[in-house]
């Protein structure tokens, strides 16, 4: 099993309840935790604006 990452940085959202409670039905059928569900729909996001988040990361 890989090591766990650990995250430095935090980045907080803020929506409606409505909007929090499909993060959390979607995050369980995918066998996830809403902060994972969250973090992979921003990579995704980054992805398809052309941004390359793991290029990105070793850059800095």
């Amino acid at each position: 099993m890989a090591d766990p990452v650990r995250f430095s940085s935090r980045l907080q959202l803020r929506c409606e309840p409505e909007v929090t409670e499909q993060i959390d039905a979607a995050a369980r059928k995918n066998g996830q935790k809403q902060s994972e569900y969250v973090r992979q729909a921003v990579l995704k996001a980054l992805r398809a604006d052309g941004i390359d988040p793991i290029a990105a990361g070793r850059a800095s």
